[in-house]
């Protein structure tokens, strides 16, 4: 990701860890190498980095560190030191996968994901606050339906406003299905449609 410093900020597995990495968006040189930010086990490329205008990084991952598949959070400043270390977002006995996340302009983290405590493969949400690591929404799941929903993809269409896009099969095809989700002292969820068909959905929406 490329930050408010115009540095390009990377987060990668290493050593079954995740390692940051910082270079220089001008010159090329790498400032920050290879700084161990989780330990073990880190599960593939399950992770996401989003910068906020505070120039703080926010990275949500998978891991089976606790016996099972959970998502963990961790906020960085710009150099790669720790601000919020290694939060634990999901708590259950089933499997929580493939993360996705943004930040919003209070430097609030936005997370979505795929869970399967439901029996089948569900999106949830989660919102933290980015200042003191605490759960501002938890746990929300915003996917009701016997089929199953994969491929979780969010992003903010104006403060406070996210918006989320998935694959869905409940039409015996995989689908492209969206949501907005408007929040203020609790969830109101609206705009779920069916947009087109595609079997490998890596929509990243942009919206004005």
């Amino acid at each position: 990701v490329v930050g408010i410093d115009g540095d390009v900020h990377l987060v990668n597995r290493q050593d079954s860890g995740l390692s940051y990495t910082k270079i220089n968006g001008t010159t090329g040189v790498v400032l920050v190498n290879n700084l161990r930010i989780a330990p073990p086990p880190v599960l593939g490329s399950n992770l996401s980095i989003a910068s906020d205008m505070y120039g703080h990084l926010h990275v949500a991952w998978q891991s089976n560190i606790d016996g099972n598949d959970e998502i963990y959070y961790t906020k960085l400043n710009n150099v790669g030191g720790t601000l919020i270390d290694d939060l634990r977002l999901t708590t259950n006995n089933a499997d929580s996968l493939a993360p996705f996340i943004v930040a919003d302009e209070s430097g609030n983290a936005h997370v979505v994901w795929v869970d399967t405590r439901d029996e089948n493969y569900e999106i949830y949400y989660e919102k933290i606050n980015g200042s003191s690591g605490t759960f501002l929404i938890h746990n929300l799941r915003l996917t009701f339906n016997s089929s199953d929903s994969f491929n979780p993809k969010i992003d903010l269409r104006r403060p406070g406003f996210p918006n989320v896009v998935w694959n869905d099969n409940r039409d015996g095809n995989f689908e492209i299905y969206f949501k907005g989700t408007f929040f203020n002292t609790q969830p109101v969820l609206s705009s779920v449609g069916n947009q087109q068909t595609n079997e490998n959905q890596a929509l990243a929406i942009q919206l004005n």
